[in-house]
């Protein structure tokens, strides 16, 4: 065994700053189908041939942190008889992701460490043994969709002094190139409740506050900034517009138009309107609208925004939007211009789930090169992270 070797991946795992461990931070679960050489472990007597694995991987709580669940099967051509051993096993990892200023910013590192349970047959003779995997590799965005060229170099030692004679273990090295994909198809874009610690506020006022928390002032399950009746009762009743039964202002959508009148009574909070009472061409800010940090995972309080976005673009059906995703400038330039085209697009697959025509949505991500705010301060860069909806009038 190459001591030397096995120092270096720990030292791997648990040295470097963080990113995500998916690509670009697109945070949900993945699978990756790969091919394995395996160079097998001197005392064998072999020489490596191909194999294959196939990995599982889920997110976790943790910063920048995954688990997955491994499968893989190599084969080694016996040196003295030109016959085939084998070695197979299944192994959990956890899996963390590093930041090397050596490679492309659009490259993501890690490392792993895992344990399991390792199948090997050397000279007909096969058990199973406990093992361990230690190693690390690189991710290499191919889409802005989480796809992305997984390639990864790591040592598989097995515990198996029953195997050959006079070893106690056996170190095999494998190198694995392919593909890890996302399973969106399988999985809705994950929604975290959890707010940034500096917003944990039990009150916000009904237009104010800062623009990138979110509160429920009369706590009646609608958020302040969609509440049309923000001092509900407690215990009280009230419908999507935070309203009890009867009790809704002649103006519910706050454009100045009185409903009788309003051709459109469900416009979006805030947008400027025609005489009609309908949404006019124009840019504005998404109010509401929010992420789990460094990701593109709508908060669960983005949903009553979306909805009521999503019921006005499908009363206008002449409307055309363009989803703007904006981000501050913290991180490098490319990840941030990535993860703010991933957040413009989640709002967009959300609103094609709504019931709005993909047709009519564009989505686009500026990262940090427009910001309307200073940088420098807390409240600035929370102005900057952003959704904007650029309305074009067909």
């Amino acid at each position: 065994m190459n001591l030397k070797f096995c120092c270096a991946l720990l030292g791997l795992n648990i040295a470097g700053s963080a990113l995500a461990v998916e690509p670009n931070g697109y945070s949900i679960p993945y699978a990756a189908l790969s091919g394995l050489y395996g160079e097998p472990e001197s005392a064998r007597d072999s020489s490596g041939k191909l194999g294959i694995k196939l990995l599982y991987g889920v997110p976790i709580e943790w910063p920048n942190s995954a688990l997955e669940a491994t499968v893989f099967a190599t084969s080694y051509k016996r040196k003295v008889d030109g016959n085939s051993d084998y070695s197979r096993g299944v192994l959990v990892n956890y899996v963390y992701s590093l930041a090397l200023g050596t490679l492309p910013k659009s490259v993501q590192v890690f490392g792993l460490a895992g344990l399991g349970l390792i199948e090997d047959d050397a000279r007909g003779r096969s058990h199973i043994n406990p093992g361990i995997n230690l190693g690390g590799g690189v991710l290499w965005p191919l889409l802005s969709k989480g796809w992305a060229l997984r390639a990864e170099l790591g040592g598989m030692l097995a515990l198996a002094d029953d195997v050959i004679p006079g070893e106690d273990a056996l170190l095999d090295y494998h190198l694995s190139v392919g593909l890890q994909i996302p399973l969106s198809r399988f999985f809705e874009s994950p929604v975290s409740g959890a707010a940034p610690d500096d917003c944990a506020l039990a009150v916000v006022n009904v237009g104010g506050g800062r623009p990138d928390c979110d509160a429920d002032s009369d706590r009646d399950g609608v958020s302040d900034h969609s509440d049309l009746c923000p001092g509900t009762a407690a215990g009280a009743q009230v419908d999507h517009a935070g309203c009890q039964a009867g009790t809704a202002p002649a103006d519910r959508d706050r454009d100045g138009i009185m409903d009788a009148a309003d051709a459109c009574p469900d416009t979006v909070l805030n947008v400027a309107v025609d005489s009609r009472g309908c949404a006019a061409a124009q840019v504005f800010v998404l109010d509401g609208v929010g992420f789990a940090s460094g990701s593109a995972r709508l908060t669960p309080r983005s949903r009553p925004v979306l909805d009521q976005a999503a019921t006005t673009l499908i009363a206008q059906p002449t409307l055309r939007i363009v989803i703007a995703g904006h981000t501050d400038d913290r991180g490098d330039s490319q990840s941030n211009r990535i993860l703010s085209e991933l957040r413009a697009d989640a709002v967009r697959t959300y609103l094609i789930a709504q019931g709005v025509s993909g047709k009519r949505l564009a989505a686009r991500g500026y990262g940090a090169d427009q910001p309307i705010a200073s940088n420098e301060n807390a409240a600035g860069r929370a102005l900057n992270r952003r959704v904007e909806f650029r309305i074009i009038q067909e």
